[in-house]
C-alpha cells in the first residue's frame, strides 16, 4: 500500500532537497499541505504532504544547488 502523506522531513529526502526548501515551496503555494494531530505520549501537530500533491512537485535546479558548496 502507497503512503497517502509524507512528513516535511520524508518530503525533502524523496525530493533531494532540505526541509527548509520543502517549507519555502508549501509557504509560495506550491505545495500543498494539510495539518493533522498525532498523539503519541504527547499531543502535537505535524504538517504533512499529500501524496499526490508531492508526486506534481518540480525541484527547481536553484533549489538543489542553494546548499551545494561551489
Amino acid at each position: 500500500m502507497a503512503k497517502k502523506y509524507f512528513t516535511v522531513a520524508e518530503a525533502a529526502k524523496k525530493k533531494h532537497v532540505s526541509r527548509v526548501a520543502i517549507h519555502d515551496a508549501i509557504k509560495k503555494g506550491l505545495l500543498d499541505h494539510e495539518w493533522i494531530t498525532v498523539e503519541h505520549v504527547i499531543k502535537k501537530r505535524i504538517r504533512v504532504i499529500p501524496a499526490e500533491s508531492l508526486k506534481k512537485y518540480q525541484v527547481d535546479e536553484s533549489r538543489q544547488a542553494r546548499g551545494k558548496k561551489p
